[in-house]
């Protein structure tokens, strides 16, 4: 066997075919059998001759759904190529298969087309994806094909999540119990005043992701839609009227639309000199649009009573990818984190968390799960740009499944750290900061009783500088002070924050 067909299952249907190809696990003919794990996760297996399944398409097919999971978007592309009478034929040469019903199935389910011509199909019900693989809803019974399809979504809009060794160890953790052990020794007054700095943290953090310093009046309608989250509920929510009005809280009036996009964006950066700019997203094809975020609409649905980071994860990530809108669609996809978060009771209303703080701490983790789903899509897009950097997508068809039926496991495994150092670091971290500045205050009045403008700023420029007053700010602002003053008040600051935790009457309650 030649080296250009050494592999088989999804990879040989994709080469035959000339279709994109972006599953986590590829399979080829070899010496020996042996499976590699590669950095990126992703699964090379290695079967000897006797495994190879055979010249026909469908022959594939089945190897694919036996040994590598499901790729929906590729049988989706497959099916739409294929004879209809070639797969009768062959669930009929097999009626209790397994396989053999889940093509049947899947045929259906992702073209749209009744398979006619089949009879006698037999067998115990199976599930479509293996519990034991993906984290997928209970599922329904499809009496005509004996299955038992537990697909998260429908042919419009249906990601999948695999059970890795990080997902598995997460999906038990109470974090709604972790939350509410942060602060449940606190002071309600210091608490009150931790999440409304939480407010502003998100809000300064979401934008910087972004690099924009908005205005006042739009940083306070972003900390006002942060105040709501989880309060008209996901069904209304993920609405094209409920998305809007995100959208619409968080960007410039004269952009704003009631609308999802007719026409298609992409995400990239500018050369200099009028180059053409570098791509780094193309939205989904605005033909698409409607019909995928209808798809999502229902995909929450589906999912109600599944783990809410998962969904917080999908739904977040998935807005994100297909990119609904023209501006404003980073913001709104962190929202949408909370927003699930707090609407599926983990978060207790009021309360968000800061996951912005933590993406823009660490950029570059953030970046590499966009660059996930973003890198392969632009390396399949066949585009033109023309002359006003307009962007049209020359083969669309072949590229809707990556924002119809994405693996979203990178990202679920993200967010599940990301709220996991967000709980632990950021929300303990805001209450102990507090505590630490009121102490400081009051030490304060103790040596310079300066008035509460001139306090805040001094506390502002300390904390700024690691407790040290510069000489450039003392200068500026507080030539007032003498240096045993400024002494003083150095040392104050360093006893504050050292104290962090030690007393017990600091809001944190007896240790």
């Amino acid at each position: 066997m030649s080296s250009d067909n050494r592999f088989i299952g999804y990879k040989w249907l994709a080469n035959t075919f000339g279709l994109p190809f972006n599953h986590y696990h590829e399979s080829q003919v070899g010496r020996r059998l042996k499976q590699s794990e590669r950095p990126d996760g992703s699964i090379l297996d290695e079967y000897t001759t006797q495994y190879y399944p055979g010249d026909r398409i469908i022959d594939h097919i089945q190897f694919g759904l036996k040994y590598e999971g499901l790729y929906l978007g590729l049988l989706q592309n497959v099916f739409r190529r294929m004879d209809a009478a070639e797969i009768a034929d062959f669930i009929n040469q097999s009626p209790s298969g397994k396989y053999a019903r889940q093509i049947g199935f899947l045929y259906e389910f992702l073209t749209g087309q009744a398979l006619s011509g089949v009879t006698g199909l037999a067998g115990n019900y199976v599930d479509i994806a293996d519990p034991e693989l993906y984290i997928v809803p209970d599922g329904e019974n499809i009496p005509k094909w004996r299955i038992r399809n537990n697909l998260p979504g429908d042919a419009r809009f249906c990601p999948l999540v695999r059970k890795t060794d990080l997902t598995t160890y997460y999906l038990p953790v109470d974090f709604s119990m972790h939350i509410r052990e942060s602060y449940a020794d606190v002071d309600p007054r210091i608490f009150r005043r931790a999440v409304n700095y939480l407010y502003f943290k998100e809000t300064k953090s979401s934008n910087e992701i972004e690099h924009e310093r908005p205005g006042t009046k739009r940083e306070e309608r972003f900390v006002e839609l942060l105040r709501h989250a989880g309060s008209v509920g996901l069904d209304y929510r993920l609405t094209e009227t409920g998305l809007a009005e995100c959208q619409q809280a968080i960007t410039d009036e004269r952009f704003n639309r009631d609308t999802f996009r007719g026409d298609q964006n992409y995400v990239g950066e500018s050369g200099p000199y009028g180059m053409r700019p570098f791509i780094h997203l193309i939205g989904m094809p605005p033909q698409y649009v409607d019909d995928a975020m209808t798809g999502l609409h229902d995909y929450q649905q589906r999912t109600a009573g599944m783990n809410t980071i998962v969904r917080a994860a999908t739904l977040s990530f998935a807005f994100v990818f297909i990119h609904p809108f023209d501006d404003g669609n980073g913001r709104v996809h962190r929202f949408l984190i909370n927003d699930v978060l707090s609407s599926d009771g983990l978060l207790d209303r009021g309360v968000i968390l800061p996951v912005s703080a933590v993406m823009v701490r660490a950029s570059h983790h953030y970046d590499e799960i966009l660059e996930s789903f973003s890198v392969p899509l632009v390396k399949a897009a066949r585009y033109d740009l023309d002359n006003d950097h307009n962007l049209t997508v020359l083969n669309p068809e072949e590229i809707e499944h990556f924002y119809r039926y994405p693996d979203l496991t990178r990202q679920v495994e993200y967010l599940f750290k990301v709220v996991d150092e967000t709980i632990r670091v950021d929300l303990v971290d805001e209450i102990k900061a507090i505590i630490s500045f009121d102490r400081l205050r009051e030490k304060l009045k103790n040596i310079v009783d300066m008035p509460s403008r001139e306090t805040e700023l001094l506390m502002k420029l300390l904390h700024q500088n690691d407790g040290k007053l510069s000489a450039g700010k003392r200068k500026r602002h507080f030539l007032f002070l003498d240096d045993a003053e400024v002494a003083d008040i150095e040392e104050a600051y360093h006893q504050a924050f050292s104290q962090q935790g030690e007393d017990e009457d600091d809001g944190l309650g007896p240790r």
